[in-house]
Protein backbone atom coordinates (compact mmCIF):
# COMPACT_ATOMS: atom_id res chain seq x y z
CA UNK A 1 0.00 0.00 0.00
CA UNK A 2 0.90 3.38 -0.69
CA UNK A 3 -0.47 5.14 2.08
CA UNK A 4 -1.21 4.37 5.63
CA UNK A 5 -4.89 3.59 6.77
CA UNK A 6 -6.20 4.88 10.37
CA UNK A 7 -9.63 3.41 11.88
CA UNK A 8 -10.73 4.15 15.22
CA UNK A 9 -13.41 3.11 17.70
CA UNK A 10 -13.80 4.82 21.22
CA UNK A 11 -16.60 5.06 24.19
CA UNK A 12 -19.86 6.23 22.69
CA UNK A 13 -19.75 4.56 19.69
CA UNK A 14 -16.99 7.16 18.33
CA UNK A 15 -16.14 5.27 14.73
CA UNK A 16 -13.47 6.90 12.46
CA UNK A 17 -11.76 5.73 9.43
CA UNK A 18 -8.90 8.20 7.49
CA UNK A 19 -6.10 7.31 5.29
CA UNK A 20 -4.16 8.93 2.93
CA UNK A 21 -0.76 9.07 1.15
CA UNK A 22 1.94 9.32 2.87
CA UNK A 23 6.00 11.03 2.62
CA UNK A 24 7.20 7.90 0.86
CA UNK A 25 5.39 9.57 -2.23
CA UNK A 26 7.16 12.91 -2.00
CA UNK A 27 10.20 10.17 -1.55
CA UNK A 28 9.60 8.89 -4.72
CA UNK A 29 9.12 12.24 -6.32
CA UNK A 30 11.94 13.59 -5.10
CA UNK A 31 14.04 10.37 -6.36
CA UNK A 32 12.46 11.17 -9.75
CA UNK A 33 13.06 14.51 -9.52
CA UNK A 34 16.75 13.50 -8.86
CA UNK A 35 16.85 11.48 -11.91
CA UNK A 36 15.31 13.55 -14.42
CA UNK A 37 17.22 15.80 -15.74
CA UNK A 38 20.72 15.88 -14.60
CA UNK A 39 21.45 18.44 -17.56
CA UNK A 40 19.35 20.85 -16.07
CA UNK A 41 20.83 21.42 -12.30
CA UNK A 42 19.07 24.81 -11.47
CA UNK A 43 15.77 23.08 -12.55
CA UNK A 44 16.63 19.82 -10.14
CA UNK A 45 17.72 22.22 -7.65
CA UNK A 46 14.59 23.75 -8.07
CA UNK A 47 12.37 20.58 -7.72
CA UNK A 48 14.26 19.37 -4.82
CA UNK A 49 14.11 22.77 -2.91
CA UNK A 50 10.28 22.74 -3.43
CA UNK A 51 10.05 19.10 -2.22
CA UNK A 52 11.69 19.58 0.62
CA UNK A 53 9.92 23.09 1.81
CA UNK A 54 6.79 20.65 1.54
CA UNK A 55 8.41 18.33 3.73
CA UNK A 56 9.26 20.85 6.16
CA UNK A 57 5.76 22.58 6.07
CA UNK A 58 4.47 18.87 6.79
CA UNK A 59 6.91 18.44 9.50
CA UNK A 60 5.55 21.72 11.03
CA UNK A 61 1.83 20.79 11.00
CA UNK A 62 2.69 17.40 12.68
CA UNK A 63 4.49 19.51 15.52
CA UNK A 64 1.76 21.53 16.10
CA UNK A 65 -0.96 18.87 15.76
CA UNK A 66 1.05 16.51 18.48
CA UNK A 67 1.78 19.44 20.64
CA UNK A 68 -2.55 20.68 20.63
CA UNK A 69 -3.67 16.92 20.95
CA UNK A 70 -1.19 16.67 24.27
CA UNK A 71 -2.37 19.78 25.85
CA UNK A 72 -6.58 18.53 25.96
CA UNK A 73 -7.23 18.29 29.66
CA UNK A 74 -9.04 14.85 29.07
CA UNK A 75 -8.85 12.00 31.23
CA UNK A 76 -8.68 9.11 28.30
CA UNK A 77 -6.93 6.06 27.33
CA UNK A 78 -5.42 5.61 23.65
CA UNK A 79 -4.67 2.22 22.50
CA UNK A 80 -2.75 2.23 19.37
CA UNK A 81 -3.41 -1.50 17.51
CA UNK A 82 -1.71 -3.14 14.15
CA UNK A 83 1.69 -2.25 13.21
CA UNK A 84 1.77 0.39 16.03
CA UNK A 85 0.86 -1.52 19.20
CA UNK A 86 0.96 1.25 22.42
CA UNK A 87 -1.31 2.21 24.97
CA UNK A 88 -1.39 5.43 26.49
CA UNK A 89 -3.57 7.36 29.28
CA UNK A 90 -3.80 11.05 28.73
CA UNK A 91 -4.28 12.54 32.40
CA UNK A 92 -5.45 15.79 32.97
CA UNK A 93 -3.53 16.14 36.20
CA UNK A 94 -0.42 16.24 33.93
CA UNK A 95 0.78 19.48 31.89
CA UNK A 96 1.10 19.40 28.50
CA UNK A 97 4.41 19.20 28.24
CA UNK A 98 4.72 16.69 30.22
CA UNK A 99 2.15 14.63 28.68
CA UNK A 100 3.94 15.54 24.96
CA UNK A 101 7.15 13.94 26.07
CA UNK A 102 6.03 10.93 27.65
CA UNK A 103 3.65 10.12 24.28
CA UNK A 104 6.60 11.35 21.85
CA UNK A 105 8.77 8.69 24.30
CA UNK A 106 6.90 6.27 23.46
CA UNK A 107 5.83 6.51 20.16
CA UNK A 108 9.75 6.51 19.82
CA UNK A 109 9.96 2.77 21.20
CA UNK A 110 7.96 1.69 18.03
CA UNK A 111 9.72 -0.35 15.78
CA UNK A 112 7.38 0.95 12.66
CA UNK A 113 7.53 4.54 12.99
CA UNK A 114 4.96 7.27 12.42
CA UNK A 115 5.58 9.68 9.69
CA UNK A 116 4.57 13.52 9.86
CA UNK A 117 1.38 12.41 7.56
CA UNK A 118 0.19 9.70 9.92
CA UNK A 119 0.74 11.97 12.97
CA UNK A 120 -1.21 15.03 11.12
CA UNK A 121 -4.34 12.29 10.63
CA UNK A 122 -3.96 10.16 14.23
CA UNK A 123 -4.07 13.65 15.51
CA UNK A 124 -7.37 14.69 14.08
CA UNK A 125 -8.63 11.57 14.98
CA UNK A 126 -7.97 11.98 18.26
CA UNK A 127 -9.14 15.43 18.14
CA UNK A 128 -12.73 14.43 16.58
CA UNK A 129 -12.98 12.17 19.86
CA UNK A 130 -12.33 14.17 21.91
CA UNK A 131 -14.62 17.01 20.81
CA UNK A 132 -17.01 14.32 20.71
CA UNK A 133 -17.01 13.06 24.01
CA UNK A 134 -15.77 15.91 26.41
CA UNK A 135 -18.98 16.55 27.82
CA UNK A 136 -20.03 12.66 28.92
CA UNK A 137 -16.77 12.47 31.35
CA UNK A 138 -19.48 11.23 34.36
CA UNK A 139 -20.76 7.93 32.59
CA UNK A 140 -18.02 5.54 31.79
CA UNK A 141 -14.25 5.86 31.26
CA UNK A 142 -12.58 7.24 27.92
CA UNK A 143 -11.10 4.81 25.58
CA UNK A 144 -10.08 5.41 22.06
CA UNK A 145 -8.94 2.49 20.06
CA UNK A 146 -7.06 3.38 16.92
CA UNK A 147 -5.68 0.52 13.98
CA UNK A 148 -2.94 2.02 12.19
CA UNK A 149 -2.10 -0.15 9.05
CA UNK A 150 1.25 1.46 7.59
Amino acid sequence: MIGFELKARGSYGFKQSRSAWTEGSLIALKAVALADNFANKTQQTARNGTLTQIEEQFKKIADARFGTICSYSLDFTLFLEGDIKLKYFFDSSKNSSQIQSEFLNALRGQTAKLGDQVVIYMAQVIEDFVTTVFDKTDEEELILHINVDL
